[in-house]
Formats: structure tokens, sequence, C-alpha cells
């Protein structure tokens, strides 16, 4: 133990038990305070066995000891008995005081701390997702003076005289509460709060700290829970002198609303009105009118709800201002007068007016948030939803680019980043809705890759091939889109303005296959950018495995996804891909050592390209019969390459028809020519058969029907 201070201002009471997770977090916050004013740290520990004592022992004027008897306000007791400070603070390891401590410093060294006897400080809980979950302002600081103590075996509550209060902004942040931690918590304190109801069945403290012992996430707790807040309100009703009124019926919306109950939120909160005891607008009318709006909301009564919702944030600036009666602060946690619950509000409030048609009003109400605070506080962007359900309903999409302003201004590049590839993620397919996005997030000042993306994609839909393709290369030659599946656009720019296509294909390497499936996703007219990069670049004969494999990749997705290109085009594109492919395969496989029974292993592409190198080679010995039955055979042993082995079969069949067809047109033509002939020879036209004759000699002089003919002419003009 320390030895004793003089001119102690504020003691700080603690009680601990195995608290080593939050207890170093925790003493360290209060040391700004510690160094403000004349503070005493009293901890009291009730049985650690981790490193709690340890590291109290580093930060306290004094550590002491209880023996722990299932009495968390006898516990706390001990940290008021012989203390030396004029004020009092208790506080919990899990509750940590933000950097800024400058309101109890104020309040201290200022008039406020002799015109008040009290102080409440605003606790903000944390979730189990680690997001704010509720503030509330519970008294912490207090005046010392007789008879001050703590009372209650569970959810101690401190009793005294004093009434008059003051709330602090100083915000102290709470972790205690947080997933599994809270329910074993919950299921730790129940059976210790329903003994001490049985003590007093009607005891309102005791019945509003069994309630906080039941999770409304679960329906059987949830309607344990509902019976409870009901039986309370009843106390609450039969007698004004009980201040639990605005925590029943608050707890009881917030119940409904858990179970989606909105019908039921709104009965209560109509009860709650009803039943009020403070004249004026109070804290607890925030959650109230927040609560309304979203249950009207959900039951899709738009324009009700705005009303509510606008009076919520009426009563949200009152509290700032202090404009409100907060005589049921110490009664209530709000999750309203949080920054997050106002940005809702509004998200809600514009979603309320697009369903009402009125797209002006909803750009007033979207134009408030302030994304800067909402980014910094939730890295992860979930409420860009909002926005973009906005951006799509309204059309308003000059929206977007306001919003990457404010994300740009935000210190952190996983955050910018997270912000772009979102927008890519809500509009994966480029149709008008993307395109007035890109036009957008391109007059961004600033500079980063994604912003350099949408200013290319501008300018190739702008038809300013130049810039776009200098925007290309800017990205190719940083490196930036290499790997990054994000930056297809890229490779469709390089396609479309004519561009080198090997160079970009190379950046792209080992992402290039995902590369290529975000593109032909993403671009409708992918193929058609594919046929005519490979319609106008000449590309060699062969090249490396590596060059082959990644040409082959970009035509083989057109070819199989595609349908926009032109029948003429895609059947170019197809020959280039199996010549290719023939190529690559022929360079990377022993074909000697691999005999056709054995391909089964290879891939199905693969098991393509040898196929087709022997239908050519059947083909060049004229066969067409032969190819046709091995084209058959390899449609069913690949069938994912079905469309490109149709087309040849089709091809060949096509040919095959033609020439029978063609022969079919020549023995017709053959037999008219015959019966020409031997009417002439009937009619004694010597010169006439002669000139049939030797015309057809020579067409079709296999004819073994020509020396017939000839004898025929011979024995007719002798």
């Amino acid at each position: 133990m320390k030895a004793k201070q003089t001119g102690i201002l504020l003691t700080i009471g603690m009680i601990v038990k195995n608290e080593e997770q939050y207890l170093p977090r925790c003493l360290e916050a209060l040391r700004p305070l510690r160094e403000a004013l004349p503070c005493e740290l009293i901890i009291t520990d009730t049985g650690s066995t981790d490193r709690t004592l340890e590291i109290a022992a580093q930060y306290a004027d004094e550590v002491r000891h209880f023996q722990w008897c299932d009495d968390y306000a006898a516990a706390r007791n001990t940290t008021l008995e012989d203390i030396s400070g004029k004020w009092y603070m208790y506080l919990d390891a899990d509750e940590i005081f933000d950097p800024d401590i400058s309101g109890v410093v104020d309040f201290f060294k200022g008039p406020l701390c002799k015109k008040f006897q009290a102080a409440a400080l605003r606790f903000i809980n944390y979730d189990s997702q680690n997001k704010p979950a509720g503030s509330f302002y519970p008294t912490r600081i207090i005046k010392r003076a007789p008879g001050l103590h703590f009372e209650g075996a569970v959810h101690e509550h401190l009793v005294s005289d004093v009434k008059d209060g003051y709330a602090l902004q100083t915000v102290v942040r709470h972790y205690g509460y947080m997933g599994e931690l809270a329910r074993v918590k919950m299921l730790r304190y129940r059976p210790m709060m329903l003994a001490e109801l049985e003590k007093n069945p009607d005891d309102p403290r005791m019945l509003r700290q069994l309630v906080d012992g039941y999770d409304p996430h679960y329906p059987d707790e949830a309607a344990q829970r509902k019976k409870l807040l009901e039986r309370l309100i009843a106390i609450c009703l039969a007698d004004k002198t009980v201040n639990q009124r605005p925590f029943a019926f608050l707890s009881l919306v917030r119940t409904q609303w858990t179970q989606s109950d909105f019908e039921g939120v709104l009965d209560t909160i109509r009860r709650y009105f009803k039943e009020k005891l403070i004249k004026g607008d109070s804290a607890a009318d925030i959650d109230m009118y927040a609560m309304r709006g979203f249950a009207l909301f959900n039951l899709k009564q738009f324009a009700p709800a705005l009303d509510a919702l606008d009076e919520y944030r009426r009563l949200y600036r009152a509290f700032y201002e202090r404009k409100l009666d907060l005589s049921d602060m110490g009664t209530v946690g709000l999750h309203g007068i949080n920054d997050e619950y106002l940005m809702r509000s509004l998200y809600v409030s514009t979603q309320c007016c697009l369903a009402l048609n009125d797209k002006e009003r909803a750009k007033t109400y979207i134009g408030q948030v302030d994304i800067s605070s909402l980014a910094a506080a939730y890295p992860d962007l979930p409420f860009l939803a909002d926005e973009f359900g906005y951006m799509r309903a309204s059309g308003d999409f000059a929206r977007m680019g306001a919003l990457c302003t404010q994300i740009m201004a935000v210190n952190g590049e996983s955050v910018r980043l997270r912000f772009f590839q979102l927008v890519e993620k809500e509009f994966p397919v480029f149709d008008s809705q993307k395109l007035e996005a890109a036009r957008a997030l391109a007059a961004v000042k600033g500079e980063h890759k994604f912003l350099t993306l949408h200013r290319m994609r501008a300018a190739l839909a702008d038809g300013d091939s130049s810039q776009a393709a200098a925007l290309a290369q800017a990205l190719l030659v940083k490196q930036d889109a290499g790997a990054d599946p994000y930056f297809a656009d890229v490779l469709y720019c390089v396609m479309l303005c004519g561009q080198p296509l090997a160079p970009a294909l190379d950046v792209f390497g080992a992402a290039l296959e995902e590369t290529l499936n975000v593109l032909a996703g993403q671009r409708p007219d992918f193929d058609t950018a594919v046929c005519a990069a490979f319609g106008r670049e000449p590309f060699p004969q062969s090249g490396t495995p590596g060059e082959l494999f990644r040409r082959t990749r970009v035509m083989l997705l057109a070819l199989l996804r595609g349908t926009g290109a032109e029948q003429a085009r895609r059947d170019q594109l197809a020959d280039l891909y199996t010549r290719e492919i023939i190529s690559f395969c022929e360079q990377v496989y022993n074909l000697a050592a691999l005999p056709e029974q054995e391909r089964f292993i290879l891939p199905a592409e693969h098991r393509f390209a040898l196929g087709m190198r022997e239908v050519n080679a059947v083909l060049g010995q004229g066969d067409a019969a032969a190819c046709l039955q091995k084209l058959q055979a390899l449609l069913d042993s690949c069938p994912t390459m079905h469309r490109l082995i149709k087309r040849r079969l089709d091809s060949i069949a096509r040919q095959i028809q033609e020439k029978s067809e063609a022969v079919n047109e020549f023995e017709r033509l053959a037999m008219s020519v015959k019966q020409q002939f031997y009417g002439f020879l009937k009619a004694g036209q010597r010169d006439a058969c002669a000139e049939v004759l030797k015309a057809y000699a020579a067409v079709n002089p296999d004819d073994p029907e020509i020396d017939v003919m000839r004898r025929d002419f011979e024995q007719s003009f002798r």
C-alpha cells in the first residue's frame, strides 16, 4: 500500500476479479484524470487467480482484499471505507474512459461542482460485434456525505440523499457485456436475483435487475422478460414515487422490437406517453420517437414514420443543447443519442421519401448524413447499402462523388479500398447506372488507382480513346491492375482502344483467369471486344507456352460465354483459338508417350485440342465421314467444349451435305446434256451432236458413257 495522500479531491473505487483482459486498458485510461486532479485509486479484489492483482498493484494507491460472499454491494462498500476524497467515483474494469476527460476536469475546476452534488457520465455499451449498442447516463460521481453506501447483492446501486446531478458528456465505453461473456453473466446472476426477489416480490429495483438477466433474442426468455416488465409497469402506475416507469416502457419496446412485433412497439409507446409523469420533453422521449418511426417504417406507414423521425431528431438536438428534462436519465439507457442512431434515422427517412416518390425531400435527408464520422467509426462501411439503394431508387448518382470525397478524407487506405471494392460489388455489370457512378467518381479530386480506373471508364464511354488508353497504360505500368480482378476493365479498354494485348495479359499474370471472369460478367459486349482485338492484332503462328496460354484464356471465355459478336467473327476467333490451343499442347505434352486411352487424365480443354489435331489430320486425307465420327466421340468425352466441337461438327457435316448436293446437281446436269445429245442425234443434227459431245467430254472426261456416246455418234453419221 502506498502512503496516504493529502488534499485528495476524488476517490476512485473499483472491485475486480480475474479482469486481466480489460484492467490494463481501464487503468491506463484513468491516468490523464489522475494527473489532472488530486485523486486516489482504491481497488478491492474479490479472489482473482489471474494477473489482476499484479496489474492492480502497478496503478492503485491501495489494493484491498474481500472474501466473496455473493454480495456485490458488500464488496463495493469496501471502496468507501477509510478514503480521503471529498468526492467518490466508482468504476468497473471493463469500463474504459475516452481520452478526452476535459468534461470531468472542468466540472471539478469550475462552478458546477459547487452547484451540483453528483454527476453522470455517458456510458456506451458494446455488443458482440464490438459495435455501440446504446448509451445511458448513470450517476457515477457523487459528493461524499454521511450514510453513502451501496445496496443490492446483484446490480448494486449507490444509496444517497443527493438528488441534483449534472450530465457530463465524458464518454466511458463498456465492453463487459459483449458476446458469450454477456450470456455467462446473465446466467450467473439470475439465480441470485431470483433469490433476492423472493424476499420482496414487488421490489421494483430487483424486478428491473432481473429483467436484465433475460435475453430478448431467445423466445422463451423474451416472453419471461415481457411478463416481468408488465409487472414492473403495473407497480409504477400504482405508485408514482417508483422512478422505473421510463425504463420499464422503453425496455418493453425494445423487447418487442427484437421479436419484430412492430404493432406491439407502437401500442407500448402510446401507453408510455399516456402514462408519462414528466410534462415536457424528456430523455426517454428520444428513443420512443425513434422506435416509433422505425416501427412505422417497417409497417410501410411512411408518412407518419417521417413525422416521428423528424420529432426524434428535434429531441436529439434538444438533448445536446441541454433543453430537455433529464430527470429520467438515471433510469434509462438511451440508444437514440448515438451518432449511429441519428444516421440510421436519416437513412430510414430517405427511404420513406423514396417510397412516397418525394426524391427532393429524400435528397435533403441523405445529405445530412455525416459519412466521414460513420466511416471512421465503422470501417467495414455497412451503411453503404443504404447509400447505394438511394442512388438506384433516385437516380442521384452525383451522391456517389460526394460520398467518395468524404471517404477519401478518412485516415486509412483500407477504408478507401473497402469503399471502391463495395462499389464494384454493388454495380457488377457495366450498365447505365454503373456508367453514372463512374462519371461521378471520375470527377472526384485526388489521386487513387480506383479513381484512375473510373476516369479511364468515363473517357472510354465518351469516345476519348486516346485518353482512355493513356490511363489504362498508367495503371498497367504501375501494375495497379495486376493482382486485382476489380481492374478487369483495364483489359477491356486495351482491347477496344487497339493497344497491344500481350503486355496487358502479362501484367495480370496469375490473376488473369479471375480477371477474365469478372470482365465477362461486367461487360455484356465482352466477346465483341475480344473478337475485335484478335481480329485486328496480327499474332504469330506460334508462341511460348505462357503466351499461348494467356491468349487462349481470353479467346475461350469469349467463345463459351459471349453471344454478341457477329457469327463470322466468332468463327474466325474459334479457328484461331483451336490453332493456338493445339500449338500449346504440342509444346507442353510428349504426344508420342500419351496414347489416346490415357488422355482422360488431361483437362477437357487439352483433350479437345488433341482430338481436334487428329480431326485436322483425317480431314487432310479427305475422309469427311471419319472426321464426323471422331468429332462425335470428342463431343461425348469433352461436353464442356460442346460449343466449339458442335461448331466444327456442323461445319464438316455442312461440307459433306454441300458436296453431296453438288454431286447430285452435276448428275442432273449430265443427264440433261445426254438427253439433249440423243435428241440432236435422232433429229440428224450432226454438228449440234458433235458440239455437245465435245463440251461434255471436256467437263466430265471420266464418265464411262462418253465412249458409248461417241460410238452412237459414229454409227449414226457414217
